[in-house]
């Protein structure tokens, strides 16, 4: 089913089970500086369980913001209770402050990225 068809409870359920297997890679384990989309209000895997994840492992997390037509920059959210109060874009994305710290992406360790099919 697609992402958009699932109820709340549903992809709840596949947002945890995403982060289980995520926290387990050795590559997650071994990264520092990660960078996290946040989520679309609907028809997107839930990210918070995964920033909740990554802060309580003391990883630095950096999120994307729509800076222009075509530009993003990675910029530094500290906590998940910011992550999931930061206002929200156009496209009703929670995107960080414009003068948060910023992260070059070639410096993170992982980017995980929305992927929709």
């Amino acid at each position: 089913a697609s992402l958009k068809a699932l109820d709340d409870v549903e992809l709840t359920r596949q947002s945890e089970a995403v982060c289980e297997r995520l926290v387990k890679h050795p590559w997650y384990d071994a990264s520092q500086k990660i960078g996290v989309f946040l989520s679309m209000p609907r028809g997107e895997l839930r990210t918070e369980p995964i920033l909740r994840h990554a802060f309580s492992a003391g990883k630095r997390v950096f999120c994307p913001r729509v800076m222009g037509d075509g530009w993003m920059e990675m910029l530094e959210v500290r906590s998940a209770e910011e992550a999931l109060t930061l206002p929200k874009s156009k496209w009703k994305i929670p995107e960080p402050h414009p003068d948060s710290p910023q992260a070059d992406p070639a410096e993170l360790d992982l980017i995980l990225v929305p992927a929709v099919a």
